[in-house]
């Protein structure tokens, strides 16, 4: 991850995203965040991947690193905490995974089977 360990990201499992466009289209109309219900600091996101994938993580960027880059990535250092909390109660949905820790277990659990 690139910026400050302690930024957060938003994120959200593949499935729940497709279960969320089910559900947007019986919401009324307006502007939803379509997140798990938890974001984690990137540092916590990082881990949570290395975790899934039994493997450590390759590299600790600082946020002046994505200067490297161009001004297009910079974005990718600011602290993104979003909540999904007025789609929720639009639509009476959550998420299955609640946060990238359960989505990444899922995910090599999901691999896992297909090797």
């Amino acid at each position: 991850m690139i910026g400050p360990p302690s930024g957060y990201v938003s994120s959200i499992h593949v499935s729940d995203g497709g279960s969320a466009v089910t559900a947007a289209l019986a919401v009324p109309a307006g502007t939803y965040n379509i997140v798990d219900d938890e974001p984690l600091t990137k540092r916590s996101y990082a881990d949570a991947l290395s975790a899934a994938a039994g493997k450590p993580a390759w590299l600790r960027l600082p946020g002046c690193a994505a200067l490297l880059l161009g001004n297009r990535s910079t974005s990718l250092t600011h602290s993104l905490r979003v909540s999904n909390a007025r789609f929720e109660k639009a639509s009476g949905r959550t998420p299955m995974y609640p946060s990238a820790r359960e989505g990444w277990i899922a995910t090599a659990k999901a691999l896992e089977k297909q090797c």
